[in-house]
């Protein structure tokens, strides 16, 4: 166990790092926006670039504008309709909307074009997620398609994603310690195991996956949330406590953090 002034100064130097992080944060958005200008009164004179208006879409993904930004992959799409990768694009942005369906359906369409590894992998993610066993034999086509292995942790991760969605732990652990095997820094595959030791396994070794991950990447917010839900479950709140102030300082945005800290201060 660390001694308290030294996690006082740990936290101490979160904080520092997020203010650095905010003038940061500032000082890209005065360069994001003085760029918007310049895009658009370069459209202004060549309205039909491509180049430039594919950074005009990637500049209103940037500030989340998704459906402006769709309506102008739109507009290209209508004069190049056999794009893969504006299709593809339109896939990606659709999913951030979490309209799941007509993301779907563009992914389908990008890969009926060109069936491109991205594309084809992201579809395979989404079936997973919904439980849709076509996801498994997608990530089949991959590995006949493509020969090779930089790939295959990925494989690994959606199938284990799938498992895990239809409540077959065992096997979906089984697929998510194949991917951390191939590539032992996979955050999401370190995760979703957690998540599953987590909700099942009382007295597992979830905390243990979540601190890997923290070591992992000291900066990641959600794996110090959930080494402290970890924590709250063990009725360790003082300890939990400090690790749900870390995670609000990296992700100001994670009120579940924050909700935490208020319930823990009624336990203590």
């Amino acid at each position: 166990m660390k001694h308290p002034i030294s996690l006082l100064i740990i936290v101490f130097l979160f904080s520092c790092s997020y203010s650095s992080n905010e003038q940061h944060n500032q000082l890209n958005a005065k360069d994001q926006f003085d760029s918007y200008l310049r895009i658009q009164n370069a459209l202004k004179e060549y309205p039909d670039s491509i180049e430039l208006n594919l950074q005009l879409i990637d500049y209103l993904d940037s500030i989340k504008n998704y459906d402006q930004a769709i309506q102008q992959l739109n507009t290209l799409i209508q004069k190049d309709s056999l794009n893969q990768g504006l299709w593809y694009q339109k896939a990606q942005l659709t999913l951030k909307t979490k309209d799941t369906l007509n993301a779907k359906k563009y992914f389908r369409i990008a890969n009926s074009i060109y069936p491109n590894l991205a594309s084809m992998l992201s579809l395979a993610n989404l079936l997973a997620e919904q439980k849709d066993k076509e996801g498994l034999m997608v990530c089949d086509n991959i590995q006949e398609m493509f020969p090779g292995n930089d790939y295959q942790a990925d494989i690994y991760f959606i199938k284990g994603v799938y498992f895990s969605r239809i409540a077959n732990n065992a096997k979906a652990i089984l697929y998510l310690d194949s991917c951390i095997n191939t590539n032992y820094r996979y955050t999401e595959a370190l995760m979703e195991k957690g998540f599953i030791l987590y909700d099942n396994y009382p007295n597992s070794s979830a905390l243990a996956i979540f601190e890997a991950i923290t070591q992992l990447d000291p900066m990641y917010a959600d794996g110090y949330f959930w080494k402290a839900k970890c924590l709250e479950k063990n009725k360790q709140f003082e300890a939990a406590a400090l690790q749900y102030k870390k995670a609000q300082t990296l992700d100001p945005e994670l009120y579940e953090a924050k909700e935490a800290l208020k319930r823990l201060q009624l336990k203590r």
